[in-house]
């Protein structure tokens, strides 16, 4: 396969991958999660004070991560940062990522109605989706999160 065409193939799975996320944080139904004042120094919430529910659960960051070692792989992601780039000047939004400097590899997190969300729950849905596009295709990429 050349180069062009491995990089078609790429851009597609990105296309695909952010497809299956966008479908996946639709279909998500966060657990809420209730806010309040503990009882002294308990993990019960007292009642008694006011509490709220955020309806989106907990607030957090879910990114797609791509194992090392798929130097193939990052090659072409950075072909197309670098078309991306001299197609839209000036932009430096695009969907494909940034290479990983503490982890190693490379990683991209969730975009459209997933990425305006504070719900870790919908952006771990949108990335474990997005992962399995690629691991479908034969790539190692899995789903990581952090609450904020």
């Amino acid at each position: 396969m050349s180069i062009k065409e491995f990089d078609k193939q790429i851009e597609s799975l990105f296309k695909q991958a952010h497809e299956a996320g966008e479908e996946a944080a639709k279909r998500c139904k966060p657990t809420p999660m209730i806010v309040g004042r503990a009882k002294g120094f308990s993990n019960e919430i007292d009642f008694s004070q006011p509490t709220e529910i955020v309806d989106g659960g907990a607030c957090g960051f879910a990114y797609v991560q791509f194992a090392k070692g798929q130097r193939k792989l990052f090659n072409s992601i950075k072909r197309l940062i670098e078309k991306y780039e001299y197609d839209h000047p000036g932009s430096r939004y695009h969907s494909y990522g940034h290479k990983d400097s503490y982890h190693g590899g490379w990683y991209f997190g969730p975009t459209g109605m997933a990425s305006q969300t504070q719900s870790m729950e919908i952006k771990e849905a949108y990335c474990r989706a997005a992962a399995k596009v690629f691991n479908d295709a034969g790539f190692e990429a899995y789903m990581w999160s952090r609450m904020d």
